[in-house]
């Protein structure tokens, strides 16, 4: 499966950096290291920036698969992201 997504960058240079994070699995990603390896980091640049990720996966016995994205903050600090047109795409094999 493939998924990519949008997500606006108000924030701009490498030390406020975070990483973006994507997921596909047969498990609920509930915490950090269900989004692992990152996709990228934040703050390249300014504005929306399309990112995605591909990951081959097979359906639990319902035929469920979770998928999400998100942000790894590193440090407690206020930050606000927006996510929009999340796509994915599945291949039946």
């Amino acid at each position: 499966m493939s998924a990519s997504f949008w997500l606006h960058n108000t924030h701009l240079g490498q030390v406020s950096q975070w990483m973006v994070a994507g997921c596909a699995d047969t498990r609920n990603p509930e915490t950090e290291r269900d989004m692992v390896p990152p996709i990228d980091r934040t703050n390249a640049k300014p504005g929306w920036i399309e990112y995605s990720f591909t990951k081959n996966v097979r359906t639990d016995a319902t035929g469920t698969v979770w998928i999400a994205a998100g942000v790894r903050a590193t440090w407690e600090g206020r930050r606000t992201y927006h996510f929009d047109l999340v796509e994915t795409s599945i291949i039946a094999r």
